[in-house]
């Protein structure tokens, strides 16, 4: 069931950006499972010098915290590409980085309402934060935002015609409160 949500909510996704944008964004489900953080470091290249996370607290009948992980260098690329930028700057400007934003709130928005529709919940969710640094020190920081020991993920390919990026969507396992 995890692989077919995930799934489901990633076509979303893919729709959505590709309906937003005048490139095509794909967005393919590698695999999915639930593992231990300190775990998690084995998804990534030891040698990717930065990473990008998106993350949001989530709170309501799903209850719990939702980040993305996309490798830095290949996601500028896919950003500009996706945005029709010309520009061959190594660093994001602000205006990118807040459409990056964007592109991961929808991305882990669509996450969210799938497993919403199947428990027939209400959610809501903060605005998202951008971090960027190694993937050691970022899973590091959401191991200690989120203060558990077990997350589901999903590992995942974006890309559009001429760019691959792979991802990660981590989340809590989402507990189903009882008062909404």
């Amino acid at each position: 069931m995890l692989w077919q949500l995930s799934d489901h909510a990633l076509a979303e996704a893919a729709a959505v950006l590709s309906s937003l944008t005048p490139a095509d964004a794909n967005l393919d489900l590698v695999s999915t499972g639930s593992t231990g953080i300190r775990q998690l470091v084995n998804f990534f290249n030891i040698n990717e010098p930065q990473t990008i996370a998106i993350s949001q607290p989530l709170q309501g009948m799903i209850s719990g915290h939702i980040v993305l992980l996309l490798q830095d260098d290949c996601c500028v690329t896919l950003l500009r590409e996706i945005l029709s930028e010309k520009a061959n700057l190594r660093e994001m400007t602000q205006m990118e980085e807040e459409a990056l934003i964007e592109i991961g709130n929808i991305i882990l928005n669509s996450f969210v309402a799938s497993f919403a529709e199947v428990v027939k919940g209400r959610t809501q969710s903060r605005l998202p934060v951008l971090a960027r640094g190694h993937f050691a020190q970022l899973l590091e920081g959401f191991a200690g935002e989120i203060g558990a020991d077990q997350v589901c993920y999903a590992l995942l390919n974006f890309s559009s015609r001429s760019t691959r990026c792979q991802g990660c969507i981590l989340w809590t396992r989402l507990p189903w409160n009882e008062q909404d």
